[in-house]
This record gives structure tokens, sequence and C-alpha cells, in this order.
């Protein structure tokens, strides 16, 4: 037996090395079994930034130990008492700041961050700056040419905004004021700045043609031949002038003088002339005067029925303008009137749409309104519903069976046209809960 150091060593060396239960001291027993590597359990930890307004944007995360310190030090985070929320300067410079200072290889924490979504950053960036300094792209200048009509000192300092935003969106926008505070004026003085592109079309429920037609004349004083409601015009909406024709004068009834008695008067009055030598058809020239005289027509006035059943004469007319009351009509995707005019309204280089119910609205009510407006802005109505909704589903009983209906009670405040300036609020914000319905 070879020399040992320790008698500790000797009674191991000497047990035998058949029975797992009896290993000698020197082999540990967990040397026995593979290793198993220990992972921490990494906690998900959601942190969303929204756009609330042109000036301030959210940041909403769930309550950490970890998280809240690093979001602390932000650079010029504060805190909102009143939305109960982190927020930051509308400056892409501290929005992209913040995004990079958030940390995503933490070993026990994973960090879903949600952006604000890139069409809603996108219409905060103005339009780049042409090469040559002299020359101002279209909405400066027409900009330029409203703050040096007089119609701008008719309109209040929040329509005024309204209409600055109308025309940084080259005359596509969503105007949701509080009813009764001047939306209509505000939506005239947009269209009167692309008064030089045609005559404006304007779509409203059949009961308020006349009111819009009163309306119109009065805020821009135009005539009453230069006002047209489509809805009363039963042959030919869009019929040119009339072509000038000469027809028989009204004339009473001649007796014919003898050849005698005819001579005898010349003779005594030699300027005499006889009914027979005056032509017996003649043009009445006032309606010629009235007819070459009209104005043109700058406004035509219909109801989304009219519009709806004459859509393809309407398209044939190519308005370059068409102001669409009563948005909330366009809500639903699934009926023909709904259908027919955002189709019209999306081919329309300006289209503005009103209404006065948005800031009461469903966020999945508001979707096609601003789907029309910019295509762009949600081209995803199911991303559009898990931002803005919060949905949920529920099944429930109906009269046909079971319905499964995607709801949620938690609006969202994102939006790149939302100003809240005084008493109206400009363009739309997203308020509501509740969406859509599919069944089974």
């Amino acid at each position: 037996m070879p020399f040992i150091r320790h008698p500790t060593e000797a009674y191991a060396a000497a047990n035998t090395l058949g029975s797992l239960a009896r290993r000698p001291a020197t082999i540990p027993y967990y040397y026995r079994t593979p290793s198993k590597e220990i992972t921490l359990t990494r906690t998900t930890v959601k942190v969303v930034f929204s756009l609330a307004s042109a000036h301030c944007i959210t940041i909403k995360a769930q309550k950490n130990l970890t998280i809240d310190p690093l979001i602390k030090k932000i650079n010029g985070v504060q805190w909102d008492p009143e939305r109960q929320l982190w927020t930051i300067p509308t400056s892409m410079r501290i929005y992209n700041d913040a995004m990079r200072s958030l940390p995503t290889d933490l070993p026990n924490i994973h960090l879903d961050i949600e952006p604000i979504p890139r069409s809603l950053i996108e219409l905060l960036h103005p339009d780049e700056a042409a090469d040559n300094p002299d020359l101002i792209n279209e909405p400066e200048l027409k900009w330029t040419e409203f703050v040096e009509s007089p119609m701008r000192s008719r309109l209040n300092t929040f329509q005024q905004e309204a209409v600055r935003l109308g025309v940084e969106r080259r005359g596509r926008i969503l105007m949701g004021n509080e009813h009764g505070i001047g939306m209509k004026e505000q939506a005239l003085a947009l269209a009167n700045v692309y008064e030089s592109e045609g005559p404006v079309l304007l779509t409203c429920p059949g009961i308020l043609c006349s009111t819009w037609k009163e309306e119109i004349q009065n805020f821009l004083d135009l005539e009453d031949e230069e006002v047209c409601i489509l809805d009363n015009v039963l042959n030919g909406l869009f019929r040119e002038n009339p072509v000038v024709t000469k027809r028989k004068r009204v004339t009473t009834p001649r007796v014919r003088q003898s050849y005698a008695l005819r001579m005898k008067m010349r003779m005594e009055n030699p300027d005499y002339e006889s009914d027979e030598d005056e032509d017996g058809e003649g043009v009445d020239d006032s309606d010629v005067y009235d007819i070459l005289n009209r104005k043109p027509v700058k406004y035509y006035v219909a109801s989304h029925k009219k519009i709806s059943n004459n859509k393809t004469k309407i398209a044939d007319q190519r308005f370059k303008v068409i102001i669409c009351d009563a948005g909330h009509y366009l809500k639903s995707k699934d009926q023909n009137l709904p259908k027919n005019l955002c189709a019209l309204l999306k081919r329309t280089p300006r289209a503005i749409i009103l209404s006065d119910t948005a800031i009461f609205s469903l966020p999945i009510d508001l979707y096609m309104l601003i789907d029309t407006i910019d295509e762009n802005l949600h081209k995803d109505v199911d991303a559009y519903t898990q931002r803005y909704c919060n949905p949920k589903n529920l099944v429930l009983p109906s009269s046909c069976g079971y319905e499964v209906r995607v709801q949620g009670c938690h609006p969202r405040q994102d939006c790149g046209n939302y100003q809240d300036a005084g008493k109206a609020r400009l363009s739309c914000a997203f308020f509501g809960a509740a969406i859509g319905r599919t069944r089974l």
C-alpha cells in the first residue's frame, strides 16, 4: 500500500468502489450526476411611447424598481400629475435619446418597447427645403396668401389654427370641433384657399342643404346663382348654359290692308312702314343678356344620398375640393353609401371632413374617416385596434346564435393632428372604447 498522507484517505481507499453509496470522500457525489444550468426568469416590462399632442410625448411603463430610475434619467423627462405619466417634449432628438437610453440586454428584465408609429412621426416633419432658397413650397405659398387676405381677420385664433393645419396637410384634414363653435366657417375658409382650382362640392345630410347654401352665401358673399343645390335638379346635374336660339315674337293679329291704301299712306307719310315689312321673328334681348352674363357656379351642395346615387356623374366632373359634413355617416365600411363617398374623397386632391361627434366617437368609428384622409397613416386595422382600443374578446349570445365582440375601454390619445386650442379640438383625437363585431 503506498504512503498516504492523511488517515481519512486510508479509510476511503480501503472501501470498495462498487457501491455508489459508499464512494470515497475524494470523489464527491455530485460528480456522478450531469450538471444542470441554472437560468434566471426574465420579467417582461412594457414601455409605450405615445404622441399625446404636438408638444408632448408620454411614456407609460409598468412599475419596476430597475426601470423607473432609468426613465427618470431621460433627458427632458417630467412627471405629469394630470395624466399620471412621464412626458418628454415633442422633439425627434429627445425622442431618439429616450429610445436609446432604455437598455435591452438586462439579464432579468425583458423590455417590450412600443414606439410611436412611423406614420405619426412623419406628420411632425415639415417639407424638405428646396435647393433654391428663393422658392417656397405650396403650403407656405397658400398660407401666405391666406394671411394677407381679409378672410383671416374674420376668423378666431383657433379657427385660423385649423386653416393652418389644413394647409400644411395640403387640404386633406378631418376637423373634429365641438358643436357650435364655428366649424363651418373654418372649413369654408380652408376651401376658399383653393378657390382657383375650380368649383367646390359640398356633401351633407339632405335636411342641411338649404342651411349650408345660406351659410355659404353669407360667409363668402356669393349670389344665389353661384350656389347650386343638386338635390333640386331633376334632369342634368351639370348641364352647360343653354344655347341662345331665336323664337317667334308674340304679336297681335294683323289685318291685311289693300295695296291702294298702303300706297296712299306712303304718299302722305314717306316714313310709313307696313307691319308686313317687319320680320315676324326676333330675339328676346333680356333672355340673351341673362344667359350671357350668368355667373358660374362656385359651390355645389348635395346630400350624401344624391352623391352616392350619382357617383359616376360626380366622378366625371373631377372636383378638386370636396367638403363632407357629418363625417360620422362614413363610419360603416359595409354599406354602399359610406363606401361610395369614401372612394370619391380618396380620389379628390382636397378633402375636408367635418364631424362634431369625433371627440365622442369610438376609435373604430374614426378609422374609416382617418383612412379616407390618409391611407398611409394606419394601413393595418388590426394594428390600429391593438394600439388605440386595447381590445378584448367577448362571446355574447344573440338571436342568431353567438357572436364575438371585440371591445376595450382603455382609449389612447395618439394622434398627429390633435390640437387643443381653447374651446376647439382641432382635427381628431381618439376617445371611447368598444370596437367592431364579427358573427360566428
